[in-house]
């Protein structure tokens, strides 16, 4: 069986339509110059993106952070490019702690806490590079309008 309809009413259908929303996390994408860049998804919610700067190709730190209980501590960056934090227990990473299982990293925030059932003791010092990234600011960095295309300032 075969149904015909015209543009206007299937417009209509798919706009009032309602679905919720997908949540996306850490899609890489390259912004060069003022060209727009369409994004992979549409439809953006309002302060719903958040744009990070990968601003070199080389890991910052060794950043020094002494760990005790279970509390989070700032790297002092905005965020980690995901899986890229490396810690050690000295400056020359040789032997290094296990994440998930030493340490929690929180790439979203560049923050690390110690697992008090891991091999970092309580006090110890941990030696933390990471790739290190840093927020950009909405209409003063980048743009993305509602349809999801990206350009630089």
């Amino acid at each position: 069986m075969s149904v015909f309809t015209d543009l206007a009413t299937l417009r209509n259908h798919l706009q009032t339509f309602d679905m919720d929303g997908i949540e996306v996390q850490t899609t890489a994408i390259v912004l060069s110059g003022t060209d727009d860049v369409q994004l992979p998804h549409n439809a953006l919610e309002e302060d719903s993106v958040s744009v990070y700067t990968q601003l070199t190709n080389t890991p910052a730190g060794p950043v020094v952070i002494a760990l005790s209980g279970e509390n989070w501590y700032a790297t002092g960056y905005d965020a980690a490019l995901p899986d890229s934090s490396v810690v050690a227990q000295d400056q020359y990473p040789v032997e290094c702690h296990v994440e998930g299982i030493d340490y929690a990293f929180d790439d979203d925030n560049a923050r690390i806490k110690r697992f008090a059932s891991g091999s970092i003791g309580n006090g110890d010092s941990v030696y933390i590079w990471l790739m290190a990234l840093t927020k950009a600011i909405e209409n003063v960095d980048y743009e993305i309008d509602k349809i999801g295309r990206a350009s630089c300032r």
